[in-house]
C-alpha cells in the first residue's frame, strides 16, 4: 500500500500527474454550458479528455453546421461545402489560462486534410476572436499566445514529454 501512495505522490509531485483527479473530480463540461449560452447561434463540441489532457477542450463549428468530428456528417459536409472551419479553445483545469486555435478542414483528391493556427483563417472570423476574448476576460481566464506556450519549463519532465517540457505542455497537453 505504501508503495501505491509514495507513487501517488510522485505522480503528483515531480511529474505532475493529476490524471486521477481529473477524472474523478473535475467535470468535464463545466464550461460547454458556459461556450454554448455565450455562443448560441454556434454549435459547441465538447471533446474533454484527461487521459494525457490537463485541460477543457471545446470546438465551435464557425460554418454552418452541428457536425460533430469524426462522423461522416462531417466527411460529407467538407466534401459538399469546402472547408469546415472551426475554433478549438482550451482552458486549462489547473490554471486560469487559456489557448485558441483556429481549425480548418479540407477534402482535396480524396484526402482529407487539417490545419491549425492561432490567428483566424478569414477576416469575418475576427468578430469571434473578439468575442472569445470577451468571454475569456469576463471568466477571469488569461488567454497564452505561441511566444509564452513554447516556452521550455526545466527540471520537469511529463509521463510523455520527458525533455523539452513547455508551459504548453504542462497546462494544456503531454504529448510526444
Amino acid at each position: 500500500m505504501i508503495n501505491n501512495v509514495t507513487r501517488y505522490i510522485e505522480d503528483i509531485y515531480t511529474r505532475g500527474n493529476t490524471k486521477y483527479i481529473l477524472k474523478n473530480y473535475v467535470n468535464s463540461d463545466y464550461w460547454t454550458a458556459k461556450i454554448q449560452a455565450f455562443f448560441n447561434s454556434y454549435y459547441v463540441e465538447n471533446l474533454t479528455d484527461y487521459n494525457y489532457s490537463t485541460c477543457f477542450t471545446m470546438y465551435i463549428n464557425i460554418s454552418d453546421t452541428t457536425a460533430e468530428v469524426g462522423t461522416e456528417e462531417f466527411r460529407n459536409f467538407i466534401k459538399d461545402f469546402g472547408p469546415l472551419y472551426r475554433i478549438q479553445i482550451q482552458i486549462s483545469a489547473i490554471a486560469p489560462f487559456a489557448v485558441i486555435k483556429y481549425i480548418k478542414y479540407e477534402y482535396d483528391n480524396g484526402n482529407f486534410s487539417y490545419e491549425d493556427s492561432f490567428l483566424p483563417y478569414m477576416h469575418s472570423h475576427y468578430v469571434l476572436d473578439d468575442k472569445i476574448k470577451e468571454f475569456l476576460e469576463k471568466n477571469n481566464v488569461h488567454l497564452l499566445g505561441s511566444d509564452i506556450l513554447s516556452l521550455e519549463i526545466d527540471n520537469i519532465s511529463l509521463e510523455l514529454k520527458e525533455e523539452g517540457v513547455t508551459v504548453y505542455n504542462c497546462l494544456f497537453e503531454d504529448e510526444y
